[in-house]
């Protein structure tokens, strides 16, 4: 019975860590646009 609990609340950390990570892959999107206009400036350069 409290394993049953206790894997409710992992669920819980679980959600929470997909919500960390969405944002952590926004996070990465942004940072590829910025190498990438980094790149292409030293391209034109």
């Amino acid at each position: 019975m409290l394993s049953s609990g206790g894997r409710r609340q992992e669920s819980g950390v679980r959600r929470q860590e997909a919500g960390g990570r969405s944002q952590e892959s926004g996070v990465r999107s942004q940072e590829s646009g910025v190498r990438i206009k980094k790149l292409k400036i030293h391209k034109s350069g």
